[in-house]
């Protein structure tokens, strides 16, 4: 496994203003007025480099303390540290008794889901977890889905997912290549997996054991420039190959991501990823960054279309964060309906639909519209890697 190159995925760009000033600005965000961009652009440290050569006298200023217009911060401006699971707990400190997950007839306030990850992070830190160990997910769909992604990120350890559904010969190549100091699995999958030195943790048969842990905020030293995760290419050219990622790059990407969508506290978020895609990170990251309510899809209903739309009525669901081709195949799936039960599926709380992972067909959309009264905002988004997700909006 290698980490991913600057040159192979820049996130800032150098700009300069009309008094030669120099500073950064994320690749792809709208450059402020009074400011133009340069022909660098590269990682925050390349960047830096190139600016002290430029401008001697400049002493280095990070991203997050350079807002050319204080009326107008954004998400980015606000995390100061670069840690995106940080988004999550100044949410909870502000809303403690929301919903913040629910799955099924289960749900958890942001408050406890706080108190939970901490005690999982707690947890994985006393077995040896440290900055730059990695640490398997094995779960089924479930809220311990969403505690063991936050308690991994908590304490300090890069979060590995590997998804249950996966061939036992992809998932052994995954944890050797990973060399995982610990595991965090559901007791039901822990037979199929390949596991020889790590140190497992199930988090059903163990959650007596994880209950007994400090529900205080983990302590640790991780860094912007420390692993944040590590996902595995599909291997359709070979061998599936790790890309590991920087906390740096996911903050990046998701207060960038949160910047353009604007989530709401009000907001309900379809979560369907599979854990081992880029997209479940924002499917997690951003509603919990913004007080808004996770609703997982179990999964019959990731590929059952119209067990999905019942979903998506039942828990009142507003932003459905999904891929042109099933979304294509849920709307040939309405259109067999007849037009009154095909309006009854319709008839929903979706504001948004977010479509990733390549470029939409304008036949799709223009179905869509005439098949759906109700006026939907759709985004297209571009760019879907073994990264951190899409980078165009």
């Amino acid at each position: 496994m290698n980490r991913k190159e600057p040159s192979q995925n820049p996130l800032f760009h150098v700009v300069i203003n009309n008094e030669g000033q120099y500073s950064l600005w994320p690749a792809g965000e709208k450059i402020p007025p009074g400011w133009q961009k340069t022909a660098f652009a590269g990682n925050k440290e390349e960047c830096l480099a190139f600016i002290q050569r430029e401008w001697t006298d400049m002493t280095p200023r990070s991203l997050r303390e350079f807002a050319p217009d204080p009326s107008a911060r954004t998400y980015q401006d606000n995390q100061q540290d670069g840690l995106a699971h940080h988004f999550f707990v100044e949410q909870a400190a502000k809303t403690p008794d929301a919903i913040a997950v629910v799955f099924k007839d289960q749900q958890i306030t942001y408050k406890d889901l706080h108190h939970y990850s901490n005690q999982i992070g707690n947890y994985l830190q006393e077995i040896g977890v440290t900055p730059e160990k990695a640490v398997g997910l094995c779960v089924g769909r479930s809220i311990e889905m969403i505690a063991g992604f936050l308690g991994i990120l908590k304490s300090g350890g890069v979060y590995v997912p590997l998804d249950p559904l996966y061939p036992a010969e992809r998932l052994k190549t995954m944890i050797h290549e990973s060399h995982l100091t610990a595991l965090l699995v559901q007791e039901e999958f822990l037979a199929d997996l390949a596991v020889t030195t790590a140190c497992i943790c199930s988090i059903d048969r163990d959650r007596e054991l994880i209950a007994k842990k400090s529900i205080e905020n983990v302590e640790s030293p991780i860094t912007p420039q420390n692993l944040s995760h590590i996902i595995f290419t599909s291997g359709s050219t070979g061998t599936p190959k790790g890309v590991m990622m920087p906390h740096a790059t996911l903050s990046a990407n998701l207060t960038g991501f949160m910047d353009k969508v604007k989530i709401h506290p009000e907001d309900r978020y379809l979560h369907t990823a599979s854990l081992a895609f880029t997209s479940s990170l924002r499917q997690i990251l951003a509603p919990l960054s913004c007080g808004a309510r996770i609703v997982i899809a179990d999964q019959e209903q990731r590929t059952n279309p119209l067990a999905l739309f019942t979903l998506i009525n039942t828990e009142k669901v507003t932003i459905w964060d999904t891929v042109a081709p099933f979304w294509e195949t849920c709307t040939k799936s309405l259109l067999q309906k007849s037009p009154a039960t095909r309006n009854e599926f319709l008839e929903n709380s979706l504001r948004l639909i977010l479509s990733s992972g390549g470029e939409l067909p304008r036949s799709l959309i223009q179905t869509w519209r005439e098949l759906s009264a109700k006026k939907v905002r759709l985004l297209n988004m571009y760019g879907q890697t073994e990264t951190v997700g899409n980078i165009l909006i």
